[in-house]
């Protein structure tokens, strides 16, 4: 289970801008292309998938996602460790 949680943190993090490091988090531009989403979509309510820049609060969401639909469990077991 540890393998596949490491390789969905992977395709989460490569979907979302890659990694961050904790000092950058302030310059990581991610409120442009999310609101370019909204302007596109017409809506604030905007498909995950469709997020290509993201911060923590958006990975940890498609990251549980990718592991529920993905891997077939719950986020809670894997980050239970």
């Amino acid at each position: 289970m540890i393998i596949y949680s490491t390789i969905c943190c992977r395709m989460v993090s490569a979907k979302m801008g890659g990694p961050v490091a904790r000092g950058q988090v302030a310059q990581f531009s991610w409120e442009l292309p999310i609101s370019q989403l909204k302007y596109e979509k017409k809506s604030n309510v905007v498909p995950i998938g469709s997020i290509k820049a993201g911060i923590f609060v958006h990975r940890a969401l498609l990251f549980k996602v990718k592991c529920m639909r993905v891997y077939s469990f719950e986020c809670a077991k894997c980050l239970a460790r």
